[in-house]
């Protein structure tokens, strides 16, 4: 099973598009719209695992932006290093005078995450990364934001350890 994107409950349409080899989230009519990356049993057996995907929101020509945040949540088990399961990270605009837009686009869109299986909320079968541009029904204006090479790395213990050493819960940790 592959990635999927939750239908909005007006009309039951998922605004999650493929194109050219990446995914659109949203639409120009003020739809949000987000992806799920698939269940992955194994990753229970983890410590920490990477995400990392390339995130750019859309431009006109004429210079008119569309919004630019995008939640990532994780959602069946782990966390972020701070505790929290929900990151909204703002992520920068394509250029669209840019000569090869198809591949000048994604300059500078690399977002990249650690996640961790917690004692208090470890990795299940059913931890997810979700990612939302906008909400399904924006007030106003659009959130149209463009997602290339979703990645769940899973870390070995001792990628972790030469990474980063202790892991968060234990950095502050008292000696004995």
């Amino acid at each position: 099973m592959g990635l999927e994107s939750t239908p909005a409950q007006e009309g039951g349409t998922a605004y999650c598009y493929g194109k050219n080899g990446y995914v659109k989230l949203g639409d120009d009519a003020g739809h949000g719209a987000n992806l799920l990356t698939p269940y992955d049993p194994g990753i229970r057996n983890d410590t920490a695992a990477m995400v990392r995907f390339n995130a750019i929101a859309y431009a006109a020509a004429d210079g008119t932006k569309d919004n630019d945040e995008l939640t990532v949540r994780i959602t069946g088990g782990g966390q972020f290093a701070d505790g929290t399961t929900e990151k909204t990270v703002r992520v920068g605009h394509l250029d669209p005078t840019a000569a090869e837009l198809p591949t000048a686009m994604w300059k500078n869109s690399q977002q990249e995450f650690i996640i961790f299986s917690h004692p208090k909320n470890p990795f299940t079968s059913n931890t997810r990364m979700e990612l939302m541009a906008g909400k399904y029904e924006m007030e106003s204006g659009n959130t149209r934001i463009f997602i290339d090479n979703l990645y769940v790395l899973r870390l070995k213990w001792y990628d972790f350890e030469d990474l980063f050493g202790k892991l968060p819960w234990e950095q502050n940790a008292p000696r004995h």
